[in-house]
């Protein structure tokens, strides 16, 4: 997903350039979007981007409309043939660019590389799945831009493009999903997270501990660390232990 956002920049590279530098080890399952970004600045230092969290249709479209192609973390299926046993979930995940929009056909456009060539591009995702699949990653989102572009982006992203706002809105829609769903496992996990951004470890634990026992996918931990750091700063070692 990175290389075919970066070509739209004038970048000449493969994802085999960026993955000698973000995933040298090919065993290595995940990328974390902060990975990304350290490629981006690094490796095509003409470009500046930003990451964040509590995205939502409408700030998609206003991305998409002024010409901003955005990638998104969000959850899928992995093929049969690969499951690690019959007890096996299925459940995966990976960055889908997205690049348009059609309020017609109530679709978001994307190029999926996980599905190749033929069926990955310009794929057509509804609206209401793409905000499904995208909710057990908080809403996560990468712009790529111009640095001539900035005061666009922080025009569209308003208070989102302050870390701690952007965190902070993210804590108001996990807040408010699970008031309106006390089962709602990915909301209790996003809430987990969002406290652990503000150190707030004794509360975080508390909401990864009803996201686990409510039951998370098998992979969840191998794309999200935030669990990670809240147990060890709670000193929740032994737990700790079970779920690495």
């Amino acid at each position: 997903v990175l290389s075919m956002t970066l070509r739209m920049y004038g970048w000449e590279g493969t994802q085999f350039d960026i993955a000698n530098i973000v995933k040298p080890i090919k065993q290595d399952r995940n990328v974390n979007p902060e990975e990304l970004r350290y490629y981006i600045l690094n490796e095509a230092g003409w470009l500046k981007a930003e990451y964040r969290v509590a995205g939502n249709l409408d700030l998609l479209k206003r991305l998409l409309a002024a010409n901003y192609p955005v990638i998104i973390e969000e959850a899928s299926k992995i093929d049969p043939q690969d499951a690690n046993g019959p007890k096996d979930d299925l459940w995966d995940a990976h960055y889908l660019l997205l690049n348009g929009y059609d309020d017609a056909e109530g679709v978001f456009i994307a190029q999926d590389p996980q599905y190749g060539a033929q069926k990955g591009a310009d794929k057509k995702i509804p609206y209401d799945t793409l905000m499904a699949d995208w909710k057990p990653f908080n809403y996560l989102y990468m712009v790529i831009y111009f640095p001539k572009d900035e005061e666009e982006i922080k025009s569209i992203l308003g208070t989102d493009w302050d870390p701690d706002l952007n965190r902070q809105n993210a804590m108001d829609i996990a807040n408010a999903a699970v008031s309106a769903d006390p089962d709602d496992k990915f909301a209790w996990f996003n809430l987990g997270s969002n406290l652990t951004y503000f150190e707030r470890y004794q509360e975080a634990v508390q909401a990864f501990d009803k996201s686990f026992t409510i039951g998370l996918p098998q992979r969840m931990t191998r794309y999200q660390f935030w669990p990670f750091f809240a147990y060890f700063n709670a000193d929740r070692i032994d737990y700790l232990l079970e779920i690495t």
